[in-house]
């Protein structure tokens, strides 16, 4: 497809999050070429510039005398240029701009400026510029205009005090369960005798699983981890962790990678995630999660298994962690 390559933007987040290290702006930059590439070779214009081309013409005829003899005097120079359109432009032509590639492969300081562009609006000095962040700026400011400058209260009276009354405790790990399933997880409650035994139905037969230290039950296929490397971890089958605390409100799991939960690159890589989460460590809220937790420790706060959507809103799981997560509410 060609639009394949235009969904995601070049910020190169992507890349910096992705616990493999896949240079994913480097790839689109490669996709990208190859489809103008293709479409240059067909030597056929779009529709699209078909299109710009007749508004351009439709605009010469109605500017102006003294517009349409600037575009005359401008054609021959830019007609110039543009004759070096497959080839790469001298050092002239990269600081003036009046060359057209298909794509820039040689990143650098942008040169000056052009007075005039071919077919366009010529730069008038009565008018000052806008820049976009002058507009959104501009924007801002007209809607603080008669805006109280005093600081805003923000009301920190959440409730964090935890749930104790046997049926209130009920209801909210109830609650926590259907909220993991609303994300496609699958969730077992179970009592602790019964844990080894709904660990060895989640895995895979066979499965090499990753198991952190301080993990306190038996796993077959059990491998423990040697600060593999991330290809290393890409082999893995399933890992399997302890948590720290389970939100009912927002059916999320907080690993404080202690003991049984590991370093955070053994639940971020592994094609399968089995947590356990005992129904005493399930909160409320999130107020109340953070209450609880060390602030000086790193924390992975997981939400289903990992989904996301192109700019088409298809879903795709596993791009940035495991495409299953399997709970075990313990009761």
């Amino acid at each position: 497809m060609d639009s394949l390559p235009y969904a995601s933007s070049l910020c190169g987040a992507c890349f910096d999050a992705c616990p493999v290290r896949i240079d994913i702006p480097e790839v689109l930059v490669h996709l990208r070429s190859r489809v103008v590439d293709a479409k240059r070779g067909k030597g056929v214009p779009t529709a699209e510039a078909m299109a710009m081309k007749a508004a351009a013409a439709r605009a010469l005829i109605r500017a102006p005398p003294g517009h349409r003899r600037a575009r005359r005097r401008h054609a021959g120079p830019v007609a110039a240029a543009t004759a070096h359109c497959r080839g790469r432009p001298s050092a002239d032509q990269a600081g003036s701009g009046a060359w057209c590639l298909g794509m820039d492969r040689r990143p650098r300081p942008a040169g000056a400026v052009v007075g005039v562009f071919p077919c366009l609006v010529a730069a008038d000095g009565r008018w000052p510029v806008m820049s976009a962040r002058d507009d959104i700026l501009t924007a801002v400011r007209r809607a603080l205009e008669g805006v109280d400058p005093a600081p805003v209260e923000v009301p920190r009276d959440y409730r964090v005090e935890p749930v104790t009354d046997p049926d209130g405790r009920a209801a909210l790990v109830g609650k926590f369960v259907e909220r993991v399933e609303e994300y496609r997880a699958v969730v077992v409650r179970c009592a602790r005798a019964d844990v080894e035994a709904q660990l060895a139905a989640a895995l895979p037969a066979g499965a090499e699983t990753l198991v952190p230290e301080g993990f306190p039950f038996a796993v077959p296929g059990a491998v423990r981890d040697r600060t593999f490397s991330s290809d290393r971890l890409d082999r893995v089958d399933a890992t399997v962790t302890l948590a720290s605390v389970g939100i009912a409100e927002t059916g999320t799991i907080v690993l404080t990678h202690g003991e049984g939960q590991g370093r955070r690159a053994l639940t971020l890589v592994p094609d399968l995630h089995v947590c356990v989460v005992f129904a005493d460590q399930v909160v409320d809220s999130v107020p109340e999660a953070i209450a609880q937790l060390d602030p000086v420790r790193p924390t992975t706060w997981i939400s289903g298994p990992s989904a996301t959507s192109d700019i088409e809103l298809e879903r795709v799981e596993g791009v940035h962690g495991p495409r299953r997560l399997h709970v075990l509410v313990v009761d």
